[in-house]
């Protein structure tokens, strides 16, 4: 028989795994969510060649830092982007709203 500092202490543990999960899960959730994988190529979402030139400063900002694909974006802080040469908050913008409507949200 346990006694009961040991039953809170299990239960504390048990409450503690289940956030974590929970915190898997919706991130799991958010990316499922996306058309996307994380290691595609940054130009082949936001179809540079088709939809915007405007795309291009910016695009080519990323690449210059070795930004190529979806997951280097999203590790990668909005603030410390916004430092690239060429990529102004214009350019910035323009990229988040890109990928907002891929249905990702990058802050």
């Amino acid at each position: 028989m346990i006694t009961h500092e040991e039953f809170l202490i299990a239960q504390n543990t048990c409450e503690q795994y289940v956030k974590q999960l929970t915190s898997i899960i919706n991130i799991t959730q958010k990316y499922s969510a996306c058309h996307y994988h994380l290691d595609t190529k940054i130009r082949d979402v936001t179809e540079l060649k088709r939809n915007s030139y405007k795309m291009t400063r910016a695009i080519n900002a990323l690449l210059c830092h070795d930004i190529e694909t979806l997951g280097d974006l999203i590790k990668a802080p909005s603030s410390s982007v916004l430092r690239f040469r060429n990529m102004g908050k214009k350019s910035l913008n323009e990229l988040k709203e890109k990928l907002k409507t891929i249905g990702i949200n990058w802050d």
